[in-house]
């Protein structure tokens, strides 16, 4: 009775039904095997052994169903984060160009024009931090291609707020400026295929409210997939990441 209390305990709403009707089997063959009825005694046991069974299956089905919530429930917190960041880089993207155009390209920036890149250069900074956050979630959900890609751009953002600080000597030119649309080129990216991976479990979500009377099929469905983000979706984003090195070359 401890293992259904505990189980009861972490989710009142839980279905224990078969679990509680093991126990009441296992109590019942018990009994009678003290009274020495040991063919009743063998036929509870089978009863309570064929109601476990059914309860280790149901809690299998909801552990998978729990952890496919929680991939989806994560994958659009990282979307949402992904978004915020592409956007916070673009306002300091137009930023960079409208500071540039104020100055002489060969003159030390003003005093108030080095206050702007300050702020511009700990606002990128603060980005590429965020980026690392999200770089972790995605290795630890077993997606390296789009942990590599965050990396880059972690990276990148890092050498891009050291260059338009002090330490860079205030840097607002074109070399700063094409590492910027990197960065929101790689963003746009990422924020695609994860808007893609999103519409594509949507759909399957779909599908298989249309098919829940094919078992079997639902069954092979719900065993392809167990990442964050399955292969398919980091090949895509592979082989767009190759075409555009080679069309840079």
């Amino acid at each position: 009775y401890a293992l259904m209390d505990q189980l009861q305990e972490d989710d009142p709403t839980r279905d224990t039904s078969a679990l509680q009707r093991a126990q009441e089997s296992a109590a019942a063959a018990e009994q009678v095997l003290q009274q020495g009825d040991l063919s009743e005694a063998e036929r509870q046991q089978e009863e309570a052994e064929r109601n476990l069974r059914e309860a280790a299956e149901e809690l299998a089905e909801e552990e998978e169903a729990y952890q496919e919530l929680r991939e989806e429930e994560l994958l659009f917190q990282i979307a949402e984060e992904v978004a915020q960041l592409l956007e916070a880089h673009q306002v300091e993207m137009l930023a960079t160009l409208e500071v540039d155009r104020d100055r002489e390209s060969s003159a030390r920036p003003s005093r108030a024009q080095r206050l702007r890149m300050r702020r511009i250069s700990r606002e990128e900074e603060a980005l590429g931090v965020r980026a690392g956050e999200i770089r972790e979630a995605l290795l630890e959900e077993g997606s390296a291609v789009f942990g590599s890609l965050v990396d880059g751009i972690q990276t990148d953002l890092t050498r891009i707020a050291r260059e338009l600080g002090e330490q860079g000597n205030y840097q607002s030119g074109p070399r700063i400026q094409a590492l910027q649309q990197d960065v929101e080129e790689a963003l746009s990216w990422l924020l695609e295929a994860l808007n893609e991976e999103k519409e594509r479990r949507q759909e399957e979500e779909e599908e298989e409210e249309e098919q829940q009377d094919q078992e079997e099929s639902e069954q092979q469905e719900g065993t392809t997939e167990n990442r964050l983000v399955p292969d398919a979706a980091e090949l895509r984003l592979l082989r767009r990441m190759e075409r555009d090195v080679l069309d840079a070359v």
